[in-house]
């Protein structure tokens, strides 16, 4: 326990910004379900159920692979790294606007929405650099900074004009921080003076983007079968409940983002140490999710009723197994950045393929007849194949 606490306190700056970003996108989204009506919390659901998976292909990883090399061959520059993210984030913005012409979404929507993951995009490459020289504090001050303005930018939005411009200002937001606190900081660090292109990073890069492209659409899936065999009603539904598992994912992959290059560090030169990073990892992950599963299942009328209104109370019973879901998917969290550390990372395409075929075939089989619980038992059975999965890889590898 002792150990667990001292975690916690070492990473506590990438645990509060993340965390308070985290609550900023959820209080967002219950605005948008109290000051609006379910059509547009459809439309905004559905344009990040299209442009989240295709930005996290663009997006390669290469945060990670970026505190991976620094850890261990230093083989790249920063710049390297920086040039690729955004270059790949203008070829996924175009991506989203073609995808969205084969779904029922606005396209203004769905423009801005893609804006927005262009800049979160940019952001995460110069966070990569801080989180890699152990100066978390910066993240942390860019993402306070982003969520508070955001969540007063589309409050004022929403009431004094309407959705649309309550997502122009929330756009807004992004590019002043980007601009004056992102921007500067790396210009100052005079990592990035002169373009700078190796396409070696790519060989690593492709299948790490892919399978997290992979993952976040399996996540996304449901939505985008709820769009055909439900309502862009469902899909809104569908995603506040499912916004509760994470925001608890966030605080998760603050806790994994901090561990990191300890956890490839420690299997390099010291895997017993490795052993008890990752217990202890999984020891927070499944606490924060059996307390999750326990609040909902005693408290659940009231949270929902608290947080969206008396409309969501219906969805009680959905929210607990939403909470069941998110236990599985913490500890499969915790086992994915595990899976990078120890250095599988093109075989996780494969991997996380087979995740993607079992949560298509849920969906198809569960969400025509459920609705918005089958999409969350589509969340519970993909979720539990990719913990199973990543847990078998970490055991083999440890006994090689």
């Amino acid at each position: 326990m002792k150990d667990i606490l001292l975690l916690l306190k070492k990473a506590k700056w990438l645990v509060g910004g993340n965390f308070v970003f985290a609550f900023s996108q959820w209080v967002i989204l219950i605005f948008f379900a109290r000051m609006t009506n379910q059509e547009n919390l459809g439309q905004y659901a559905l344009a990040l159920a299209i442009v989240t998976p295709i930005f996290a292909v663009g997006n390669l990883q290469l945060r990670p692979l970026y505190i991976l090399d620094v850890n261990s061959e230093q083989k790249y520059t920063y710049t390297h790294f920086y040039y690729l993210r955004l270059i790949c984030s203008f070829i996924a913005l175009a991506c989203c606007l073609v995808l969205g012409l084969f779904f029922n979404v606005s396209i203004l929507v769905l423009l801005l929405v893609g804006l927005l993951k262009f800049f979160e995009s940019y952001s995460d490459i110069i966070y990569a650099y801080y989180n890699a020289h152990d100066q978390t504090q910066l993240i942390s001050k860019s993402l306070f900074l982003k969520g508070a303005l955001s969540v007063l930018a589309v409050a004022l939005g929403l009431y004094l004009f309407d959705f649309y411009t309550a997502l122009i200002l929330f756009l807004f937001v992004y590019i002043v921080v980007w601009l004056f606190i992102d921007n500067l900081y790396i210009q100052k660090t005079k990592e990035i003076k002169k373009m700078s292109l190796d396409l070696g990073i790519m060989k690593s890069a492709i299948p790490m983007g892919i399978s997290l492209g992979i993952v976040t659409l399996q996540s996304n899936i449901p939505r985008l079968f709820l769009d055909q065999y439900a309502s862009i009603e469902a899909v809104g539904i569908f995603t506040v409940l499912s916004y509760f598992i994470i925001v608890g994912s966030i605080f998760i992959n603050s806790i994994c983002q901090y561990l990191s290059p300890r956890l490839t560090h420690a299997w390099n030169h010291n895997r017993a140490y490795f052993k008890k990073l990752l217990s202890m990892a999984l020891l927070v992950a499944g606490g924060l999710g059996l307390i999750a599963i326990f609040l909902s299942y005693f408290m659940g009328e009231f949270v929902l009723n608290l947080v969206y209104g008396a409309e969501y109370v219906a969805y009680t019973d959905a929210f607990v197994l939403t909470m069941v879901a998110g236990f599985i998917l913490y500890l499969a969290t915790v086992l994915g950045y595990t899976l990078t550390a120890i250095g599988f990372i093109k075989q996780q395409v494969y991997l996380f393929s087979i995740v993607l075929i079992f949560s298509v075939l849920v969906s198809y089989l569960c969400i025509p007849e459920y609705g918005i619980v089958g999409g969350i038992y589509t969340l519970m059975v993909s979720y539990l194949v990719q913990c199973i999965l990543s847990l078998l890889v970490v055991l083999f590898r440890l006994k090689e």
